[in-house]
């Protein structure tokens, strides 16, 4: 059985490693734009993904937006910011590989 002192312990120690972090950067949240981003930046950014996925149907479309979801939480993150977006790297209509 567990004890008090470990659970309040515990606790503890989840708050440390888990809090902290996710304000700091922002990649758990549960929107994609948080303060700080701008709005219209997230819509280029995820229409510029979708576009260059060029999605079939209703799977595709779910993971391609999930995708740019995942790119753009991912550029919170210190050292991964690209130096130029997806949409600046690919033509309309063009295919990323």
């Amino acid at each position: 059985m567990t004890t008090l002192a470990k659970i309040e312990a515990n606790q503890r120690n989840a708050e440390l490693s888990t809090g902290p972090r996710t304000v700091e950067h922002g990649i758990f949240v549960a929107v994609p734009v948080v303060p700080g981003e701008c709005p219209r930046q997230w819509e280029v950014h995820r229409a510029g993904v979708v576009e260059s996925l060029a999605p079939v149907g209703l799977l595709e479309v779910n993971l391609a937006e999930r995708a740019a979801l995942v790119l753009w939480r991912l550029q919170r993150l210190p050292g991964t910011r690209p130096r130029r977006s997806l949409v600046e790297r690919n033509e309309p209509g063009q295919r990323s590989r």
